[in-house]
């Protein structure tokens, strides 16, 4: 960070995590960070709801926990069935607050506002994917 900032207490990052492959510890999660600044990342589904008649086609975009039971006729994997494409959001945060600039933005992400009213920077970055199953 710059000399009239202070340091970042916390980045926040995109992590993953794995077992171990090899060694001693084989078998136990290893946490592995892969992008620095990911501050929130937020997931829709595109489902087609048409039940009996699916065309294909996205009539509704909804969380996870809404896909398992949509259609309660079915079950949580049927319904899965059901996804044509995933829309999502990545709100990235710089490394170093500015003290002279305050982001009061609301950044909309699916059903989530986040409004952090602090020094940082950010940028949202959204996209929808098809899928072809």
């Amino acid at each position: 960070c710059g000399k009239n900032s202070a340091p970042a207490p916390f980045l926040p990052a995109l992590d993953r995590e794995h077992l171990i492959e090899t060694g001693i510890n084989i078998g136990n999660p290893q946490t592995e960070e892969l992008v620095t600044g990911v501050e929130q990342l937020q997931f829709q589904f595109g489902v087609d709801t048409d039940g009996d008649n699916p065309n294909r086609s996205v009539n509704q975009y909804m969380n996870a926990d809404a896909v398992n039971t949509w259609n309660p006729a079915l079950t949580a994997d049927q319904n899965w069935q059901s996804v044509r494409s995933v829309r999502f959001w990545i709100l990235v945060r710089d490394d170093c607050p500015e003290a002279d600039y305050t982001d009061s933005n609301t950044y909309n992400m699916g059903d989530v506002a986040y409004t952090p009213n602090d020094h940082y920077r950010r940028a949202l970055y959204t996209s929808t994917v098809a899928l072809r199953n």
